[in-house]
């Protein structure tokens, strides 16, 4: 019966570990993917090539007025976004921003 709980105790902890290894991994991820899409799109750029480099980048794309929201979804409800503003269809500026639950 020991033997039993122990083996149960031990593979609950290893599912907890993987679940948490894989969340940090997914997080991070998702924030190295939206830097590096912001670093990618510079000011002045024009607006089209923006959304092409971010499709291209497999974000999810979110538009609102003058503004773009390239998101790479991370552990369950974390996601880490490039946010773009734009003006006269041209890029004005950038943003990384996370979201956490």
């Amino acid at each position: 019966m020991v033997r039993v709980l122990a083996v149960v105790a031990a593979v609950t902890l290893i599912l907890v570990a993987t679940a948490v290894a894989l969340g940090i991994h997914l997080n991070a991820r998702a924030a190295i993917n939206a830097a590096a899409l912001c670093a990618e799109v510079r000011p002045g750029m024009d607006e089209d090539t923006a959304v092409t480099l971010a499709r291209s980048a497999a974000s999810r794309h979110l538009q609102g007025a003058n503004k773009h929201e390239f998101r790479f979804q991370g552990w369950f409800f974390n996601a880490t976004s490039c946010e773009v503003t734009v003006a006269s269809g041209k890029v004005s500026s950038t943003m990384v921003v996370g979201y956490t639950d």
